[in-house]
């Protein structure tokens, strides 16, 4: 499934396998556009050049990725990771930490919890 939309990413988020959740965040992210801009320079993010382009097509893509222009960019299909967005807190994810992080691993602590309880 390809995720393009906030509400893509809510109704894929929202089915199985994730579990149902009872909290909401009300943490409002910047544009998609901006916080892949902001992330794709940085050297711990992860990418893949997808699609049924020739290898050279990926090859120039996967080299010009992250200071190609970003309308360029986002007309491509790749697969982007990165595994320690707290590097971001302070400016592109500002409040993120606060606002969604720490509400989550408690409503997951309490969910283990309430799991974990002997029956």
């Amino acid at each position: 499934m390809t995720i393009t939309t906030p509400d893509d990413f809510t109704r894929r988020w929202r089915q199985p396998p994730n579990f149902p959740l009872n909290i909401s965040f009300g943490y409002t992210f910047l544009p998609a556009i901006d916080v892949l801009d902001h992330i794709r320079k940085d050297e711990e993010v992860r990418f893949t050049i997808l699609g049924d382009d020739d290898c050279q097509v990926r090859m120039d893509r996967t080299a010009a990725f992250r200071t190609a222009p970003l309308e360029e960019v986002v007309t491509w299909p790749f697969r982007l990771v990165h595994l320690n967005l707290s590097r971001f807190y302070d400016d592109v994810l500002s409040g993120f930490q606060e606002e969604v992080m720490i509400p989550w691993r408690t409503h997951l602590s309490a969910r283990r919890r309430v799991i974990d309880l002997p029956q």
